[in-house]
């Protein structure tokens, strides 16, 4: 179980196993990887979009209420991974990595927090990078 907080107030959570994401009131199911898509379904099962893998997994596109969000990591020891649309970015976001309590950062631009869709950006980059991770053996 991974959570996002905000200092001391817990604003989202990602189950990685279950592979359910919830915050502020929403949830998504995310689909496990087929081929290189990844499905996410509303909490009652309405398939909301589809995340389309590309380049090894670092990065990919998705279409959301007529706009397109890219992901795309930069960096391979620590990637920092970077959600934009229209060239504009929104979020930028690390795992944990391999020191001692290291943690996991996400971070959204003035633009990002404008976004009707953050906290999907926010869970949905953070399951994607994890998988990715997982994937390369990190």
């Amino acid at each position: 179980m991974h959570e996002l907080r905000a200092g001391d107030v817990l604003v989202a959570r990602l189950d990685s196993k279950a592979l359910i994401a919830e915050a502020a009131g929403a949830a998504w199911r995310l689909d496990r990887p087929r081929g290189k898509r990844v499905r996410v379904r509303s909490g009652d099962g309405a398939e909301v979009t589809t995340f389309m893998r590309e380049g090894m997994g670092r990065r990919g596109s998705m279409e959301l209420d007529g706009l397109r969000y890219e992901l795309a990591a930069h960096g391979w020891w620590k990637p920092r991974w970077v959600w934009t649309s229209d060239a504009t970015e929104l979020a930028e976001l690390t795992t944990r990595h391999t020191f001692k309590d290291e943690r996991g950062r996400v971070a959204l631009t003035a633009a990002g927090q404008a976004s009707p869709h953050a906290a999907l950006l926010a869970l949905l980059g953070t399951h994607l990078a994890l998988l990715s991770a997982r994937e390369a053996g990190g």
